[in-house]
Protein backbone atom coordinates (compact mmCIF):
# COMPACT_ATOMS: atom_id res chain seq x y z
CA UNK A 1 0.00 0.00 0.00
CA UNK A 2 1.22 3.52 -0.87
CA UNK A 3 1.04 6.14 1.13
CA UNK A 4 -0.92 9.32 -1.11
CA UNK A 5 0.33 12.42 0.26
CA UNK A 6 -1.50 14.73 -2.18
CA UNK A 7 -4.56 13.11 -1.03
CA UNK A 8 -3.36 13.44 2.86
CA UNK A 9 -2.85 17.44 2.42
CA UNK A 10 -5.98 17.55 0.41
CA UNK A 11 -7.53 16.29 3.52
CA UNK A 12 -5.67 18.43 6.16
CA UNK A 13 -6.56 21.43 3.73
CA UNK A 14 -10.14 20.51 3.54
CA UNK A 15 -10.82 19.54 7.32
CA UNK A 16 -9.29 23.06 8.23
CA UNK A 17 -11.65 24.92 5.72
CA UNK A 18 -14.19 23.36 7.65
CA UNK A 19 -12.97 23.93 10.94
CA UNK A 20 -13.26 27.43 10.61
CA UNK A 21 -16.59 27.60 8.96
CA UNK A 22 -17.98 25.13 11.29
CA UNK A 23 -16.27 27.34 14.29
CA UNK A 24 -18.24 30.40 13.03
CA UNK A 25 -21.70 28.35 12.46
CA UNK A 26 -21.31 26.58 15.94
CA UNK A 27 -20.82 30.24 17.60
CA UNK A 28 -24.05 31.61 15.57
CA UNK A 29 -25.78 28.89 16.86
CA UNK A 30 -24.91 29.03 20.35
CA UNK A 31 -26.28 32.32 20.45
CA UNK A 32 -29.11 31.37 19.16
CA UNK A 33 -30.83 28.67 20.81
CA UNK A 34 -28.88 27.93 24.48
CA UNK A 35 -28.61 24.06 23.70
CA UNK A 36 -26.30 24.33 21.92
CA UNK A 37 -23.98 25.06 25.19
CA UNK A 38 -22.73 21.25 25.53
CA UNK A 39 -19.41 20.45 24.10
CA UNK A 40 -21.01 17.30 22.86
CA UNK A 41 -23.44 19.37 20.79
CA UNK A 42 -20.50 21.40 19.16
CA UNK A 43 -18.40 17.78 18.79
CA UNK A 44 -21.36 16.18 16.86
CA UNK A 45 -22.47 19.68 14.40
CA UNK A 46 -18.53 20.03 13.44
CA UNK A 47 -17.79 16.43 12.76
CA UNK A 48 -21.29 16.75 10.80
CA UNK A 49 -20.30 19.97 8.96
CA UNK A 50 -16.75 18.91 7.78
CA UNK A 51 -18.46 15.17 6.93
CA UNK A 52 -20.99 16.52 4.62
CA UNK A 53 -18.75 19.29 2.96
CA UNK A 54 -16.87 16.35 2.18
CA UNK A 55 -18.92 13.97 0.35
CA UNK A 56 -20.95 16.70 -1.58
CA UNK A 57 -18.58 18.49 -2.85
CA UNK A 58 -15.24 16.45 -3.20
CA UNK A 59 -14.87 12.63 -4.63
CA UNK A 60 -13.69 11.60 -1.41
CA UNK A 61 -14.48 8.13 -0.21
CA UNK A 62 -16.53 8.04 2.63
CA UNK A 63 -13.63 7.11 4.73
CA UNK A 64 -12.00 9.92 3.57
CA UNK A 65 -15.13 12.15 4.50
CA UNK A 66 -14.78 10.58 8.37
CA UNK A 67 -11.67 11.60 8.25
CA UNK A 68 -11.95 15.02 7.38
CA UNK A 69 -14.75 15.35 9.89
CA UNK A 70 -12.87 13.89 12.75
CA UNK A 71 -9.88 17.08 11.45
CA UNK A 72 -12.66 19.47 11.17
CA UNK A 73 -13.82 18.59 14.56
CA UNK A 74 -10.24 19.04 16.29
CA UNK A 75 -9.59 21.73 14.18
CA UNK A 76 -12.61 23.69 15.31
CA UNK A 77 -12.28 22.95 19.04
CA UNK A 78 -8.21 24.18 18.53
CA UNK A 79 -9.32 27.13 16.72
CA UNK A 80 -11.99 28.39 19.14
CA UNK A 81 -9.82 27.93 22.62
CA UNK A 82 -7.62 30.21 20.74
CA UNK A 83 -9.60 32.73 19.64
CA UNK A 84 -11.05 33.05 23.23
CA UNK A 85 -7.90 32.56 24.98
CA UNK A 86 -6.41 35.75 22.65
CA UNK A 87 -9.71 37.49 22.85
CA UNK A 88 -9.46 38.49 19.57
CA UNK A 89 -12.93 37.98 18.81
CA UNK A 90 -14.34 40.69 21.86
CA UNK A 91 -11.71 43.55 19.76
CA UNK A 92 -12.89 46.46 17.63
CA UNK A 93 -10.95 48.58 15.37
CA UNK A 94 -10.62 51.48 17.65
CA UNK A 95 -8.86 49.18 20.23
CA UNK A 96 -6.39 48.52 17.11
CA UNK A 97 -5.45 51.67 16.57
CA UNK A 98 -1.72 52.62 18.21
CA UNK A 99 -1.78 54.93 21.20
CA UNK A 100 0.48 58.28 20.77
CA UNK A 101 2.35 58.63 23.60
Amino acid sequence: MDFNFDLFIDILWLGTLCGIISMICVKKLKLTFKLLNSQIASMFVNFLIGFFVSILFTNLSIINSIVVGIITWIGAETILEKINKNEITNTSPNNLKRKKN
